[in-house]
């Protein structure tokens, strides 16, 4: 029986040069950790989905949801690959960086350029539709904008779009207060166990590190690009969220081309992908066929 998918991890070249204040120095060459999942039996013209992930977390936090999506027939029989991956200071790639990376300094342009070597290093053509949530929403809304051919469509969950100075601050000082080193596993645990967002916590990304992703912000023209982009930016919102302010979701909404493209989960805050999976699986899917049925369309 052939499987649904073979899952590969591929460690890759990051993009280079990079902005010199994120590095040891100018020379230093990165790498990205990315899981690979190729579906034997997809068509040549299937399309590839792109996860990126959110401050803090890695590309794990894709997996199940990617398995739910590639569980759905309508959705399987056109996608021939799915990719995730970690971000050079989070995961596997902060991993595999150790030792190249500034103590707390990050250029989220960077991020986005690494988003386009992967599309590159895989060579992903046209159709491809990129799924980012928070900080990988925000360099994901970037990648499109530097090449507007390389998506179909984005799909943006509580993308961090806005540079929030204020806000990001104080959880960039709170970050590094935060202890990151115990005497034991079983210490270790308890304390997860006290956090409740450190519940969701793998440490492989160093406080420092963290903190220099807030410390850092997107460029402030984002949004007013993304009101002037002629891509299918799709919005996927929490109505309980602490990050997005009312004030937020509605310029969100000014800026988004049709308003079919925003919408606001109810009952839901900043964590969709942990917190509701299986909700979000059915949003991502459904936008998915949206797009992909104009092709049909055309190949008929």
């Amino acid at each position: 029986m052939t499987p649904k998918y073979v899952k590969r991890v591929h460690t890759i070249p990051a993009s280079h040069p990079r902005h010199p204040s994120t590095v040891v120095s100018p020379d230093t060459e990165l790498k990205l950790v990315v899981d690979d999942y190729a579906i034997p039996t997809a068509p040549d013209e299937g399309y590839t989905l792109v996860f990126t992930h959110g401050v803090s977390f890695n590309r794990a936090m894709w997996e199940m949801i990617i398995r739910k999506l590639l569980d759905k027939p309508e959705i399987s029989s056109h996608i021939k690959r799915v990719l995730a991956l970690d971000a050079v200071n989070h995961g596997d790639s902060a991993l595999v960086n150790t030792g190249k990376l500034a103590k707390d300094k990050t250029f989220w342009l960077d991020h986005s350029k690494d988003i386009l070597k992967v599309l590159e290093y895989f060579r992903v053509g046209p159709r491809a539709i990129g799924i980012g949530h928070s900080l990988g929403g925000g360099t994901l809304s970037h990648a499109a904008l530097m090449a507007p051919s390389a998506f179909t469509a984005t799909i943006l969950i509580e993308p961090i779009i806005f540079q929030f100075a204020g806000r990001n601050q104080i959880i960039a000082n709170e970050t590094l207060k935060r202890p990151d080193k115990w005497a034991s596993y079983e210490e270790a645990r308890e304390a997860m166990i006290k956090c409740e967002s450190g519940t969701y916590w793998t440490l492989k990304t160093t406080k420092e590190q963290e903190a220099g992703v807030y410390f850092s912000a997107p460029i402030p023209e984002l949004p007013d690009l993304l009101a002037k982009s002629r891509q299918p930016h799709y919005y996927l919102l929490g109505q309980k969220s602490r990050v997005f302010t009312l004030k937020d979701r509605a310029v969100i909404k000014n800026i988004s081309n049709s308003p079919g493209w925003v919408k606001i989960l109810p009952g839901v805050g900043h964590l969709i992908p942990m917190t509701h999976p299986n909700l979000l699986v059915e949003e991502l899917a459904a936008i998915t066929i949206e797009n992909i049925r104009p092709h049909q369309s055309a190949k008929l």
